[in-house]
């Protein structure tokens, strides 16, 4: 009698907007979004760079300040999930420190990891699979390859690519915060994801341009990530880069899977790599 006296209080203060919803799951991806390769990005300095497992990553601009801010945040729950070894994930997250912060990327995360042990049938991350108690409408995948979430999963990614490297987590961050506040009033994630990112039909969305220019969502995510931080601010980027960012926006999904896989192989923007950017861009706005 007495536990069914506390379930219809508690029915009641979620219903009247007392009793705070549960904590939105986020799950980053960790190459592509937390680390990057050795060479990409000019800094020398040591912070930037990480080593573990035998290998040197070089650190996501942002990277710190987002994962201390999130860790830190009643709105969230923190987890990582990468295609990797359990071995390599661990050590990495453990080298790891956040922003200010005696912690490692492991200890913020309260040791939830995922790894190559967790992936589905198609090597695919699934959180239904690895969160199978989370709700569906609130649990967020941020990968910055479409192509290795779960079938039937996609619109619970927020997709990390889009932008340039400099501002690309502050922006996702922006996202991020949009999500939790509209999850705070109800709205599931997949549908907020879809007002954020996407435009057109579902045979031929786009992301909106929005994600990788408009100012206020960078303002949104740098304003979260200086609770980790207070003086934070994102290096400037040089101008060809800001031009590959906003082009980069427009560009339809198929196109962009595209050019992720040509990235990936180090053919990059510029050389010869069988196809122009014109023509993997489309129809772009």
């Amino acid at each position: 009698m007495q536990i069914a006296k506390v379930s219809f209080v508690l029915l009641v203060l979620s219903r009247t907007g007392l009793c705070p919803p549960p904590p939105i799951d986020v799950v980053l991806d960790l190459d592509g979004v937390i680390l990057l390769e050795s060479h990409q990005g000019a800094s020398s300095r040591p912070e930037d760079f990480v080593e573990a497992d035998g290998r040197r990553y070089r650190v996501a601009e942002g990277a710190r300040e987002m994962v201390t801010a999130l860790a830190a945040d009643p709105r969230f729950r923190l987890s990582f999930f990468s295609a990797q070894s359990s071995k390599r994930n661990v050590a990495v997250l453990r080298a790891l420190q956040g922003q200010g912060s005696t912690r490692s990327f492991f200890d913020l995360a309260q040791g939830r990891v995922f790894s190559r042990d967790h992936l589905d049938r198609d090597g695919r991350k699934s959180l239904a699979s690895v969160l199978p108690r989370s709700d569906p409408g609130r649990r967020v995948l941020v990968d910055d390859n479409l192509e290795s979430v779960a079938r039937g999963e996609e619109r619970g990614c927020l997709w990390a690519w889009t932008g340039d490297n400099h501002t690309r987590l502050a922006r996702v961050m922006g996202a991020l915060d949009a999500i939790g506040e509209a999850g705070q009033g109800g709205t599931p994630v997949p549908d907020a994801i879809d007002a954020l990112m996407w435009t057109g039909e579902r045979g031929e969305r786009r992301v909106r341009v929005e994600m990788a220019s408009d100012g206020a969502l960078l303002d949104r995510g740098l304003r979260q990530m200086r609770l980790a931080r207070a003086d934070y601010a994102p290096p400037k980027q040089p101008n060809e880069e800001r031009a590959q960012g906003d082009l980069l926006a427009g560009m339809p999904v198929a196109s962009k899977i595209r050019l992720a896989e040509l990235r990936r192989n180090g053919q990059g923007w510029g050389g010869d790599c069988g196809v122009t950017f014109t023509e993997l861009a489309g129809a772009t706005p």
